[in-house]
């Protein structure tokens, strides 16, 4: 960043070599601080913040922070009308959507359809991610959620292998479930499960009073 704001401001090939420095750096931040939060989720530190919150502004949040890398993607959000609460810590539950979402761009063409969706089970709210890409390689539907391993393994794309592992691990903490599969008509399709537990009644609103009589 200071390479590009200083004056006079680079042009050509210098340009170019800030701007592949500026986000060289980025991904090695953003490896560095992945490894440091599976870290913190295997030793059990990570205390959830919980609070009973709305599923779809933790979707909403997600799509937000990812809208530049999503323009290329054809996007369908279908959420059942009466969602309940889910008493969730929201920072780490929209990092599992944004994880999914990211994952689900970089390893499939521009053009590709992404479904986002809830609904709610008997004793969860199931929450899906899928799309109609390559999907994933025949029986590595559950390695992928191993700390260090990747769908394709040979594949040019950057990272660690950690992002799935860190969702995993988020979604168990909050006494839920993931998994992976290849959809029958072709593409990807995550899936996790929260449980519902017992939200807050929501407040009636108060009759109005009558007006004493002159």
């Amino acid at each position: 960043e200071s390479l590009s704001r200083s004056p006079p401001p680079p042009s050509g090939e210098q340009a170019e070599i800030a701007r592949a420095l500026k986000e060289e750096a980025l991904r090695v931040s953003k490896q560095v601080n992945n490894l440091l939060e599976m870290a913190r989720l295997q030793s059990g530190r990570v205390a959830l913040n919980r609070q009973w919150q709305p599923l779809d502004q933790v979707i909403s949040g997600a799509l937000q922070t990812l809208r530049r890398s999503l323009t290329e993607h054809r996007i369908t959000v279908v959420l059942d009308e009466h969602l309940p609460l889910v008493n969730i810590d929201p920072v780490l539950l929209e990092r599992v959507v944004y994880n999914l979402l990211e994952n689900t761009v970089k390893f499939t063409p521009p053009g590709s359809a992404v479904d986002i969706g809830a609904r709610i089970g008997e004793t969860s709210v199931v929450v899906w991610i899928a799309d109609n890409g390559p999907g994933l390689p025949k029986g590595r539907e559950e390695i992928i959620f191993n700390k260090f391993e990747r769908g394709r393994p040979a594949d040019a794309k950057p990272g660690v292998g950690l992002g799935l592992a860190i969702c995993r691990a988020i979604v168990e903490a909050h006494g839920g479930e993931m998994h992976a599969e290849n959809r029958p008509s072709g593409g990807a399709r995550f899936t996790f499960t929260l449980p519902r537990g017992d939200p807050p009644a929501t407040a009636e609103p108060e009759p109005p009073r009558a007006q004493p009589s002159t």
